[in-house]
């Protein structure tokens, strides 16, 4: 639930630099989206995996590698070439 609650506030966070223009106007508003996707990608998978260790707590652990291939299929859908 920390991890959730942690990864969200950050994502705030940068929504919020975004809406009061507190990012470097060099930003591109893809690159803008892809950072956010990525930040919001974790809390979730963390919350997804809450009422999964009701039914498997190993289950739910392992659940959580799913973060390094959205981040990869993430990646490669955005294809960033400014980062």
């Amino acid at each position: 639930m920390v991890l959730t609650l942690t990864g969200s506030t950050l994502a705030l966070i940068w929504v919020h630099a975004e809406k009061t223009c507190l990012l470097d106007n060099g930003l591109s508003s893809s690159l803008k989206i892809h950072i956010l996707i990525q930040m919001i990608v974790p809390p979730l998978v963390f919350l997804f995996s809450i009422p999964m260790s009701f039914i498997h707590v190993d289950v739910a652990q392992y659940f959580w590698l799913a973060i390094i291939p959205l981040n990869f299929i993430i990646g490669q859908k955005h294809q960033i070439k400014n980062l």
